[in-house]
């Protein structure tokens, strides 16, 4: 399903949000609710800027376009174009809480859906609060991920919220160090006990998915915690839209 690239003159809005893409149905390609048929609302524009990411046309624009990546729209529209999609929605980005206010309005639009949203948490859910069902955060502060001090900030809400499942992205024993520090530290170890931890392969390929694999599995039963593959790049690799 395609949004206009830009509000139409007719019907400029102060209240727009900037859409990378929206697609479904397909299915949640990882973490608690994997395998579960599901639509995206992708919003652009991140605060952070991991080397890894698998979503970088929503925020670096050196590399990619700003004007065809972007698509600022109504919230209505946005509204309108949701309530037609199947399955979960999920709200990913990029940071989808950078536009926290203008979201919230059309989780309110369409509050009889179930959704759930994807953040690295360092943004608080705001006015977007009642609307989740479940809250995934995926914290970058493990070494592969290349981040400062800012992606150490987690919002405190996030932390506590017991919707909150945290997925941790592995590429090696450095990231396992950083993601055993932070349990140790007692922030996350009541959703540990909880069953709310993940650990997750990096990797953009079913190939690469597949040899760290098995490393991840043995890693998240020696700590008592969830493993989750990346279903969707099994099924269609790094194509975008799935």
């Amino acid at each position: 399903m395609t949004l206009p690239l830009a509000p139409p003159a007719h019907r400029a809005s102060a209240t727009h949000l900037n859409i990378s893409e929206v697609f479904g149905p397909t299915i949640q390609g990882e973490g608690p609710n994997a395998g579960r048929l599901s639509s995206f609302l992708r919003l652009a524009g991140c605060n952070l800027t991991c080397s890894w990411c698998d979503s970088a046309y929503t925020w670096d624009w050196a590399r990619f376009p700003h004007r065809e990546e972007v698509h600022p729209t109504p919230v209505l529209d946005v509204a309108q174009t949701v309530a037609s999609l199947q399955g979960r929605i999920i709200v990913t980005g990029g940071e989808p809480l950078l536009q926290a206010t203008a979201l919230a309005e059309v989780l309110a639009v369409c509050d009889w859906m179930d959704f759930d949203v994807e953040t690295n948490g360092t943004r608080p859910l705001g006015r977007t609060e009642p609307f989740w069902d479940t809250i995934i955060c995926s914290p970058k502060i493990i070494p592969s991920a290349d981040q400062g001090p800012l992606a150490r900030r987690l919002d405190p809400g996030i932390l506590a919220d017991e919707r909150t499942h945290f997925k941790f992205v592995v590429q090696g024993q450095a990231d396992l160090d950083a993601v055993d520090d932070l349990v140790a530290g007692g922030a996350f170890a009541r959703a540990r006990d909880e069953g709310r931890m993940w650990l997750m392969p990096e990797g953009i390929t079913p190939d690469t998915l597949t040899e760290r694999t098995p490393f991840v599995i043995e890693a998240a039963v020696e700590r008592g915690m969830n493993f989750t593959s990346r279903l969707h790049v099994y099924g269609w690799h790094d194509v975008r839209g799935h």
